[in-house]
């Protein structure tokens, strides 16, 4: 009797786990075989696509030259000869029918190799309704096979040897373009052993630190990514090298019908000394009526003088921008100290002619004595009385290690622009001016640089009546953030000014446009932000404990339906 009893249990036990297991339906990323650089993770993907085909975002995109000019653009072209070869390898195109009739709900997608457009696909999608999708009615131009007692279809175009399998397993569709990743997932599917995608140390470890999955995560391996000569060539933020620190990233996509919200994790190779964030937030509650601020946190002093020089006292084109074309020698160029040569003097210095001379010594010292804690940059556009040009106006403000002397702070300024802005010293004399309770100094000449200092806080601008509408700020709530990076902008008050000024700007070169194709600045990325026009404003967090990254990224969004 106490024998049966115990089998009794022991039954009930098995039912119970095994009606839990059913209950539970195994996480994707542990169906994808290991040796990915990316996955990407959606909760609902058919909502998503949905979301995306009712958009008004999708049809002014469309209908817009921003379209235009990607459809000519080499990587658009690139990705379109790679879908006509599948197209041609299998019949089937792979066009947005095709990506509507398998998408399902939880849905992930693993890529193995961005060159080779190498990855599995896989999505939780009823029986009944993936018999009515694309792929399955196109199976007879597949060739039929078995993995792991699932069968699956397969074809390989001989020309080009592109690959596409497909497979219905129960409740999931699969899709591949490499046979052995669908066949390793069908494995792991039917419970054999062997790696996966979830159990690799950097997915593991990117998972571990963020938070909850949001409706869209992607995890990256960086370390695979940032050697791929694909990513080095397309990535558009041109910052390979400074990915390279990280081993890997996370970023989960969060929605509201109010704002779209990113929490990403970017996690070092090896750790560094984390900076200190404390002065950080003091800063951020003067950036409240900029339409574009960033903000460090503990920043190099030469970091900080360049800021200064570029963005208040000598604004302008820095040089030439950066060549990608190597330099071309000239083997009929006469070498140095030809005797055709008799002109130059090689006893003496290079001659340098007389002008405009920026010297930043002072300002260099000063910035090294009281090491910056935190420096804030803040900027706006504005439109001349005239109404006719468009200037952006700049403050930055430094937070030091202990209160600035004013004195010393003027005379740096005055020695680092005196040449650039007059001669004999005339202009360069300082006005005081009160505001509230703190006092303002303006230069008396052609430069509109303004002055003002508040204990271990220093404030730089080109515009005094923009840095007095600062000060008052200081009283103002510190914000309760922790941060080593913040970053904000306000893209509804700044657009038609920033589109003003690339008309101004681009006017002159329009000659040299090719035909219909849009200048870049003031009609295609306009017009991109036209598209995008929901989009109020953009924040950024960034967080750094020396071992992780973590950056929120909010996206506020308005009610207007975007229009081209």
């Amino acid at each position: 009797m106490k024998k049966l009893l115990l089998l009794a249990s022991v039954a009930a036990v098995g039912v119970w786990l095994a009606a839990q297991n059913a209950a539970t339906p195994k996480p994707l990323s542990e169906l994808m075989p290991s040796g990915a650089m990316l996955y990407l993770e959606a909760r609902n993907f058919s909502a998503l696509v949905n979301d995306w085909n009712a958009s008004g975002e999708k049809k002014a995109w469309l209908a817009g030259g921003n379209y235009q000019v990607f459809s000519r653009s080499r990587l658009y072209l690139r990705l379109k000869q790679v879908f006509e070869e599948y197209s041609n390898a299998t019949g089937v195109p792979p066009d947005m029918n095709l990506l509507a009739s398998v998408a399902g709900g939880e849905s992930a997608i693993a890529i193995y190799d961005i060159s080779a457009l190498e990855f599995l696909y896989v999505t939780r999608l009823p029986s009944a309704q993936a018999m009515q999708s694309v792929p399955w009615k196109a199976k007879e131009r597949f060739t039929a096979r078995a993995a792991a007692g699932t069968p699956y279809y397969t074809k390989t175009d001989p020309v080009t040897r592109r690959t596409a399998a497909f497979a219905i397993a129960g409740d999931l569709l699969l899709a591949a373009t490499r046979e052995e990743a669908l066949t390793g997932a069908l494995g792991l599917l039917s419970g054999a052993g062997g790696n996966t995608v979830r159990r690799e140390p950097w997915f593991e470890e990117a998972s571990r630190a963020a938070t909850a999955p949001g409706e869209l995560r992607m995890v990256m391996n960086l370390e695979k990514l940032t050697r791929n000569p694909s990513f080095r060539s397309y990535w558009i933020q041109r910052n390979v090298p400074d990915l390279r620190q990280y081993s890997s990233a996370i970023d989960d996509l969060r929605r509201t019908s109010s704002e779209m919200r990113e929490d990403r994790v970017l996690l070092r190779a090896e750790p560094v000394s984390a900076p200190d964030e404390s002065a950080l937030p003091g800063l951020l509650r003067l950036a409240a009526n900029s339409s574009l601020y960033r903000a460090w946190a503990q920043p190099n002093p030469a970091f900080v003088l360049d800021l200064v020089s570029a963005k208040v006292l000598r604004p302008g084109p820095r040089g030439a921008a950066e060549s990608r074309v190597a330099p071309v020698v000239s083997l009929d160029a006469p070498p140095a100290g030809d005797e055709a040569d008799l002109e130059t003097r090689i006893d003496g210095a290079p001659y340098e002619a007389p002008g405009a001379v920026y010297r930043p010594e002072a300002l260099r010292a000063l910035l090294d004595g009281n090491h910056p804690r935190a420096v804030l940059q803040l900027q706006s556009s504005r439109t001349t009385p005239d109404r006719i040009f468009v200037t952006n106006d700049s403050t930055i403000v430094i937070e030091g290690s202990s209160n600035w002397n004013a004195e010393a702070a003027r005379q740096a300024i005055t020695r680092a622009i005196e040449s650039l802005y007059t001669t004999s010293r005339i202009g360069v004399e300082w006005r005081e001016r009160r505001v509230g309770s703190m006092t303002l100094w303006e230069l008396d000449g052609l430069a509109p640089i303004a002055l003002a200092t508040r204990g271990s806080t220093l404030l730089i601008s080109n515009q005094s009546g923009n840095l007095e509408a600062v000060l008052p700020l200081f009283e103002g709530a510190v914000p309760e953030v922790a941060a080593s990076y913040a970053a904000g902008y306000r893209a509804a008050a700044e657009i038609p000014n920033y589109t003003r000024i690339m008309r101004h700007i681009e006017a002159p070169q329009a000659g040299g446009q090719a035909p219909g194709e849009p200048p870049l600045f003031s009609a295609n990325l306009a017009g991109l932000a036209r598209t995008l026009g929901r989009v109020q404003s953009v924040s950024v967090l960034a967080g750094d404990d020396g071992r992780n990254v973590k950056q929120t990224i909010r996206y506020t969004l308005g009610r207007s339906t975007p229009s081209q």
